[in-house]
């Protein structure tokens, strides 16, 4: 019995959230051994990252690590700016939005989350999951800055 790896032509179909996406491994990966790959591309409304595993030849996804985000309703304004004739003029629409999403017990902080948050790949994940929720193009969105903070846990009563 040979370990065979996962080629490049490997893929295997991840799901989340009722999103599907194939995907393959950029380079070849031994058997036993694994990528990752970022939740927000399978579906944006995750954030996060999955692992992708070869076992002889064949690719399997954990996405347990996924961590969904819900978005409210968008808070909006709108101005209208009137320049001179030829003057080559942008529309720009402020969306001002919250996320919420509850992180397991002792695995990151405000302060880690909004470090993450404001990376490249965060502010990307975070476009991804506004033009879900607004129809938008996720390219046409620009993420400025992201602020997280600890709101107190909700208990339920029983």
């Amino acid at each position: 019995c040979t370990r065979r790896p996962c080629s490049t032509k490997a893929t295997v179909n991840a799901t989340l959230g009722g999103r599907s996406r194939l995907l393959a491994p950029t380079v070849a990966v031994a058997s036993g051994g694994s990528f990752q790959a970022d939740c927000s591309s399978v579906n944006p409304g995750y954030l996060g990252s999955m692992s992708v595993s070869c076992y002889l030849g064949n690719l399997l996804e954990d996405v347990t690590s996924c961590q969904r985000t819900t978005t409210t309703t968008p808070i909006s304004t709108t101005t209208t700016v009137t320049f001179p004739a030829g003057v080559q003029t942008a529309v720009q629409r402020a969306v001002r939005s919250a996320m919420s999403f509850s992180l397991g017990a002792g695995t990151s902080t405000a302060a880690s989350v909004n470090t993450d948050l404001n990376t490249d790949a965060g502010k990307e994940a975070i476009a991804n999951s506004l033009a879900s929720a607004l129809g938008a193009n996720a390219k046409d969105l620009a993420i400025n800055s992201v602020t997280v903070t600890e709101s107190a846990t909700r208990l339920l009563a029983a």
